[in-house]
């Protein structure tokens, strides 16, 4: 009998989940400065007030796609290659943020967050949430990167 993959896979003793709850954290820990910049964008720009709707709506398409068996028909596993968008993003994210370009740490953080699902979910895990990781970059409010003459006079 074929046995169908799980997301509940045990590696070394520690659950999978317990590995995704963990990044998650990390990576929700490393980006609160941006959070806190986004959440204040969304509060004084009416402009920007739908951010407040994206992360929950990208988080319901996500599971919804888990729930409808297609996280099940697809091999789930890690891939070491995530590692590789994961750390330029971190890198990115750290450079943007010191420079308080925080709308593009903001980009850089859907990056970072893109480079997590590689790495613990393998590239059908970011072929099966593409459009939601996708999705998140609608919350980033980009007003000031588009009034800006050059993206370099905006970095540097």
């Amino acid at each position: 009998m074929h046995e169908q993959p799980s997301l509940v896979v045990r590696r070394r003793g520690l659950p999978r989940w317990g590995l995704i709850v963990g990044s998650g954290a990390l990576v929700a820990a490393v980006s609160w400065p941006v959070w806190q910049w986004m959440w204040r964008e969304w509060m004084s720009n009416d402009y920007y007030s739908h951010g407040l709707l994206i992360a929950p709506v990208a988080l319901y398409l996500a599971w919804r796609r888990v729930a409808a068996g297609r996280a099940t028909q697809l091999a789930l596993a890690g891939d070491n290659r995530g590692l590789l968008l994961l750390a330029a993003s971190l890198g990115l994210y750290l450079y943007f943020l010191d420079d308080r370009a925080y709308y593009l740490a903001a980009v850089a953080g859907v990056g970072l967050l893109s480079g997590l699902v590689w790495t613990l979910a393998g590239w059908n895990g970011v072929r099966l949430w593409a459009f939601p990781l996708g999705y998140l970059l609608l919350m980033v409010p980009l007003a000031r990167l588009l009034q800006c003459k050059s993206l370099r006079q905006e970095v540097l």
